[in-house]
């Protein structure tokens, strides 16, 4: 099962994932945005290696594109299990959260950013993001 979203929007939308990740900051400033939406969100990452952390979200970041351009289900899923009230807890509306945090970002480190290519960032994450906020 995939996602298989129109291939031209979830390419613009990988190519300003590449501009964010040769922009110095991307991942720190994601957490920073994410931290602060939320005290429970913070308290998350207290003894987290944070290193670490960014390296994990941008491979999650590519598995959740991909699954937009139709690939395999399978990295979300697992990220499904992990993430849910079996594993770290992820509660369903930090998803929402996550997903304000990310743009903020996106905003910050890609100079080429409109309206319309935000617009599908929010639809080429949706389905990946809805399928891991699912395994709750």
């Amino acid at each position: 099962m995939n996602a298989m979203l129109p291939r031209a929007e979830v390419e613009k939308v990988y190519l300003s994932y590449g501009r964010c990740c040769q922009a110095d900051g991307f991942f720190r400033d994601f957490y920073a945005f994410f931290m602060s939406k939320s005290d429970d969100v913070r308290a998350m990452f207290n003894d987290t290696d944070m290193a670490e952390q960014r390296r994990l979200l941008r491979s999650g970041l590519t598995w959740l594109i991909m699954y937009a351009r139709g690939g395999s289900d399978f990295k979300l899923r697992q990220l499904g299990e992990t993430h849910s009230r079996k594993g770290y807890g992820i509660r369903p509306e930090w998803y929402d959260l996550w997903v304000e945090a990310l743009l903020e970002a996106v905003r910050e480190h890609d100079p080429e950013l409109t309206p319309s290519l935000e617009a599908q960032w929010k639809e080429t994450l949706q389905p990946g993001v809805e399928m891991i906020r699912g395994a709750y």
